[in-house]
């Protein structure tokens, strides 16, 4: 898939995408996390097999698989 003409916003904590872009049929979901990864220079985003939850007063990483 290739998106051309989206406007995203990226800061060093935060990478938010276009309101138009379809996070559905990407299959992106809430709690979903990412990781940074680089090889021969070119750094990509891998989503980790693992979610992030908010609990009341608490936060946990559970394994999405």
């Amino acid at each position: 898939m290739n998106y051309v003409d989206y406007i995203w916003h990226l800061t060093e904590n935060c990478i938010i995408p276009d309101k138009e872009l379809n996070t559905d049929e990407l299959k992106w979901e809430v709690g979903d996390v990412w990781v940074v990864f680089e090889h021969d220079g070119k750094k990509s985003l891998h989503k980790a097999p693992f979610k992030y939850k908010e609990k009341e007063n608490d936060r946990e990483f559970i394994r999405s698989d």
